[in-house]
């Protein structure tokens, strides 16, 4: 029941990120991830609607993995999501390093959903992103403001999405 919560919960969001998503040709999404199942939903949503070639890669932080190892964290996602790192998002910037580092690909990303509400992962998705790309906040309390004023102090242009679980 609480996993059919989740998705009905994000439902709406779900379609506002797809249709963005579809629209960009977005061919590189990272998911700032909040919890496993949120992450493995969104994942599957993009991998429905992307296909197979879309490259997803998740980022958790490390200091909120609960009862569950990084091993077990990867394998739950595999093979949806490609590239799992694990950091400690409240240091931005060492987080950015590390998942630049761990990545097979060190390109910047299409598309990042932020589904976590650590202050600090807004910088970790804005410095992600690539110029003229796409940073998905699904709800405004995980730091959409302040994401804002990131991307502006870095001079990059992006374009930033508040879902606030409806589309019109």
């Amino acid at each position: 029941p609480k996993y059919l919560l989740s998705a009905v919960d994000e439902e709406g969001n779900f379609l506002g990120v797809r249709q963005a998503i579809q629209q960009r040709n977005a061919e590189r999404v990272a998911i700032i991830g909040g919890n496993l199942v949120t992450t493995l939903l969104y994942a599957q949503m993009l991998t429905d609607c992307c296909g197979k070639g879309i490259h997803i890669s998740a980022i958790m932080d490390r200091n909120s993995l609960g009862s569950l190892t990084e091993r077990e964290i990867t394998a739950a996602f595999l093979p949806v999501i490609k590239k799992t790192c694990f950091v400690d998002l409240s240091q931005p910037l060492h987080a950015y390093e590390s998942v630049v580092s761990q990545m097979n690909d060190p390109r910047p990303m299409d598309a990042v959903i932020n589904l976590e509400d650590i202050p600090g992962s807004e910088t970790v998705a804005t410095l992600l992103v690539k110029e003229c790309g796409m940073v998905f906040y699904t709800s405004l309390k995980n730091n959409y403001n302040m994401g804002l004023l990131v991307a502006d102090s870095l001079g990059k242009e992006v374009t930033s999405y508040a879902l606030d679980g409806y589309v019109k």
